[in-house]
């Protein structure tokens, strides 16, 4: 059943976000937040909208959904700052524990970056390039501006019933693309949000030639995956708008590169993460966006001996024709960089007992063994394995 436009706005204020969220269609004209004043709800829909934000970011707290590390939020609101000094301290950035790419801004000024996000970029620049974009959404009030935000407002109203009952944050992090995601809002919005946040970049002196990239890491992962439905709110067409956008505004700037592209400064900040973020995005199977990552040519991507093993465990378990060699190459490659850790023993035992070499599966079996903690529950599935080879070895003579 299909619904006008008009109806499901009345349906939607009626019912779902009774007379609050001060949405196009529900309310009255919005203004934009005033730089060098006190940043503040300005009508009772927006003052709903901002309370349910904070009970939120509280229903956050306490779950275990958080990277709680007071250093790479410090970092991250370091940024903002410098993006948008006359709301400093308006706005709050902290890191979500889910490995999808995404990022959200809430309408109190909250903001909320994946560590799936952070594992993809690669520098400064591409980071404050997100910061300035989200920034944006809040500065302009994009989600109680925005009638496709009503959508996301219905959303809300699942979530929050979730969340606030004390139920905690669900397992599955979707629900939260119903909020604020990466393209969520109207094409108009996120042009705004891209050219006024371009503006901030380059003002704060970042190298805006950084800036498409950040959509590019997203479009590569969601062709890799063969993701068909929308990706949060983050659906491939508006990705792809993003780059165009920010190509654009590329071409069209006539002054110098600027200079802060700050790579080092982010590794230095996130390399734990970023790992722990590919580790998590390999135990929920999405080997094909991990290879698309990790093999990329035209990536430096500073995940050092450990995306080696990562690459080779995709390939490993994605098993492809071909994937065994690949998968080889990556754990020859880790190990020459010096990787020296139980569970790439365990993976290329793994993989030369699935071929059939079983001398080569029982030596990396016994390196796992004398590195592995007696505590390690994988222990005993390869001492199983080592039993089978034994087994093997002794039928084979006899």
């Amino acid at each position: 059943m299909t619904f006008s436009n008009n109806l499901l706005t009345a349906l939607l204020c009626s019912v779902l976000i009774p007379a609050s969220v001060g949405l196009s269609g529900c309310s009255t004209t919005i203004t934009s937040h005033t730089a060098n004043t006190l940043v503040e709800p300005a009508s009772d829909g927006e003052n709903r909208l901002w309370v349910r934000s904070v009970k939120f970011d509280e229903a956050l707290e306490k779950s275990d959904s958080l990277y709680r590390n007071t250093e790479q939020e410090a970092y991250l609101n370091s940024i903002l700052d410098k993006l948008f000094p006359e709301f400093k301290g308006a706005m709050n950035a902290r890191i979500l524990k889910a490995p999808i790419l995404n990022a959200m801004a809430l309408p109190n000024g909250s903001i909320y970056i994946n560590s799936g996000l952070l594992a993809v970029m690669e520098n400064e620049a591409q980071l404050a390039t997100i910061l300035a974009h989200e920034g944006e959404h809040f500065v302009q009030k994009h989600g109680p501006k925005k009638r496709e935000h009503l959508i996301q407002a219905a959303g809300w109203g699942m979530v929050g019933g979730v969340l606030l009952a004390g139920a905690g944050i669900p397992a599955d992090l979707a629900t939260l693309g119903a909020i604020s995601s990466i393209s969520g809002y109207s094409r108009e919005a996120e042009s705004e949000a891209d050219n006024f946040g371009y503006e901030r970049l380059k003002k704060a002196g970042y190298e805006v030639q950084e800036a498409p990239k950040v959509f590019n890491h997203m479009i590569r992962e969601i062709e890799a995956e063969e993701i068909k439905q929308p990706y949060f709110f983050s659906t491939h067409p508006k990705l792809k708008d993003r780059v165009t956008n920010f190509e654009s505004l590329n071409n069209n700037d006539t002054s110098a590169h600027h200079k802060i592209i700050g790579e080092t400064q982010y590794l230095d900040h996130f390399s734990e993460l970023r790992i722990r973020a590919l580790k998590a995005k390999l135990e929920m199977g999405q080997y094909k966006a991990l290879i698309a990552l990790l093999s990329a040519e035209n990536t430096s991507n500073g995940y050092g001996n450990m995306g080696d093993f990562i690459l080779a465990e995709s390939y490993r378990l994605r098993d492809d024709e071909g994937d065994s060699k690949l998968a080889r190459d990556a754990f020859s490659s880790a190990k020459k960089a010096g990787l020296n850790i139980p569970s790439m023993y365990k993976g290329i035992g793994l993989l030369e007992y699935k071929s059939g070499n079983g001398d080569k599966a029982a030596n990396a079996f016994e390196s796992y063994l004398k590195l592995a903690e007696q505590s390690d529950p994988e222990r005993s599935f390869i001492q199983m394995y080592m039993e089978k080879l034994t087994k093997e070895e002794y039928e084979k003579f006899n």
